[in-house]
């Protein structure tokens, strides 16, 4: 190929590659390439181009995606890697499992995620789904069953169900793998079911909200009128939505900061559109211990999403997970049980025995809750039943987050003495804990190999070093494993090993089946 036409090959290939890094419409090469043309005419290698949207798509998927793939399988058969799984059904109905690859990309310097494949599926059991993630593996001579640490995947029970889910039979071949489902589908849970404490009508009104006032344009205007009479900025309230993490505490903030604008709206609603909807909604909003329940939601929920969101963070958080998950939990039952408790035992040990609880008028729900209730006069069997109700919300989130998150999972509790703050401050004397959890990757003929390594380590100057600064354990690790000695060797490759193919079990998956 002459050097003309291998610039033209090029062009081609960069701007469809643009197109994509973009999220431009293949479409557009349709007009694009002609516009270009007219723009640059003395361009001897655009006016060569040839190319509208179906050549566009074929060289993503047949030249670049093709090249990038077995790219990608050439590393996973020789490094250690995990996959996240998670099953579909596509337009036409057909089922299909997405599996996307994660491991430590030593060109980059850190964890990277990359699309390995899209399989078609013949049923959504978990024979099936195992059968085809192993035989696409071994279509491309993947040995999965030295590299592969670990799975990720929802909390569906033929994923991660103790019998016969595609965990249990992956085990089979990898005895190993650590299967992590996802944290933030995990605490979605948690909090759609204390939700269920709450009174019914609650749930209902909000969703009742957004389905009356989305049902018309009209009704929509006539609610921003009377916003903007109020001084308010017009807004929407959102859809609840039972998959998705977030809605429930992004709703119940749009209800309340827009309170005063809904009772007057749905006041008017009831005599004008004579609908028992609108006067069901307008009723329930009228109620004070309505206002009340949505207050300690707004206060409680954030509780739940900061930890969504806190594991949803691009960067590996494996290490830190068991004290970050350890400690909002300490906070959660502070709110409801006495503080000798939550401070003097083991989260593992406690019972939530009642005579542990504090009494239902010294449970924390909040400064909104507080300031409303002394504000209303509301009967003191009203109050207390607040009281319980928000007691037992406390107690069922508590409840679901000990079943749901692995607190008493070895490999999490030891694997938090690699955090920064543990290292420079010398509470861990060695990282023998650790490496029984890692067999395939630091065989145990090399562990003292790797303590030998991990106390070396620890007594590095950080300070000259420039590492204090570092509190991001993935950062300090990469800092740390990088150095080398004068032959131009890992200083410390046993450590480094275990560091990065430890993180490769996932950022944003936590929890058990």
């Amino acid at each position: 190929m002459l050097p003309s036409e291998l610039a033209t090959v090029d062009a081609c290939i960069r701007l469809c590659l643009y197109a994509v890094h973009k999220n431009i419409s293949f479409r557009a090469m349709d007009e694009l390439i002609p516009t270009l043309k007219a723009s640059f005419p003395d361009s001897k290698i655009l006016n060569s181009v040839r190319m509208c949207r179906t050549k566009a798509a074929r060289i993503i998927v047949a030249v670049t995606g093709e090249t990038q793939k077995n790219r990608l399988i050439q590393i996973m058969q020789q490094t250690y890697f995990s996959i996240i799984v998670d099953e579909s059904t596509d337009i036409t109905s057909e089922k299909v499992l997405c599996v996307v690859v994660r491991y430590y990309d030593e060109n980059v310097g850190h964890i990277r995620d990359v699309f390995f494949d899209l399989i078609e599926l013949d049923a959504s059991n978990a024979s099936s789904i195992k059968t085809a993630i192993v035989k696409r593996l071994d279509q491309f001579n993947i040995p999965y069953k030295k590299f592969m640490l670990g799975i990720g995947s929802d909390n569906a029970a033929v994923m991660v169900g103790q019998r016969h889910s595609v965990t249990s039979l992956l085990r089979d071949d990898c005895p190993h793998l650590v299967s992590v489902p996802c944290i933030c589908h995990s605490l979605a849970l948690c909090a759609s079911y204390a939700s269920k404490k709450l009174p019914d009508h609650l749930e209902q009104m909000l969703k009742d909200i957004y389905s009356y006032l989305s049902a018309s344009p009209v009704r929509l205007q006539q609610f921003d009128k009377i916003q903007c009479m109020l001084d308010f900025n017009p807004i929407r309230v959102p859809r609840m939505h039972d998959v998705r993490f977030l809605s429930r505490g992004q709703v119940v903030k749009a209800v309340l900061s827009r309170y005063e604008p809904l009772q007057i709206y749905f006041g008017l609603a009831s005599n004008v559109d004579n609908l028992s909807n609108a006067s069901k909604i307008h009723k329930t909003l009228a109620d004070t211990v309505t206002e009340i329940y949505l207050l300690f939601l707004d206060f409680i929920l954030p509780f739940v999403d900061n930890m969504n969101k806190l594991f949803q963070s691009e960067k590996p958080e494996i290490i830190s997970l068991h004290a970050t998950l350890s400690r909002k939990l300490r906070q959660l039952l502070s709110y409801f049980i006495k503080d000798d408790v939550t401070r003097s035992t083991n989260l593992t040990d406690i019972k939530f025995h009642p005579h542990d609880f504090k009494p239902v008028h010294d449970v924390y729900l909040g400064v909104k809750v507080a300031t409303k209730l002394d504000a209303s006069k509301i009967e003191k069997t009203q109050l207390l039943a607040i009281q319980n109700t928000c007691t037992a919300f406390y107690l069922e989130l508590a409840l679901q987050m000990f079943k749901r998150f692995q607190l008493e999972n070895e490999i999490y509790k030891s694997i938090q003495m690699l955090e920064p703050i543990n290292i420079f401050e010398g509470r861990c004397l060695s990282v023998g804990p650790v490496l029984p959890h890692f067999p395939t990757v630091i065989p145990d003929s090399m562990w003292q190999d790797a303590d030998n390594e991990f106390n070396e380590i620890k007594h590095l100057n950080f300070k000259c070093l420039g590492l204090t600064q570092l509190n991001d354990a993935e950062d300090f690790w990469i800092k740390i494993t990088n150095f080398r000695d004068r032959n131009d060797a890992l200083k410390y490759p046993l450590m480094a090993l275990m560091t990065y193919e430890s993180n490769t079990i996932f950022t944003t998956f936590i929890g058990g089946s």
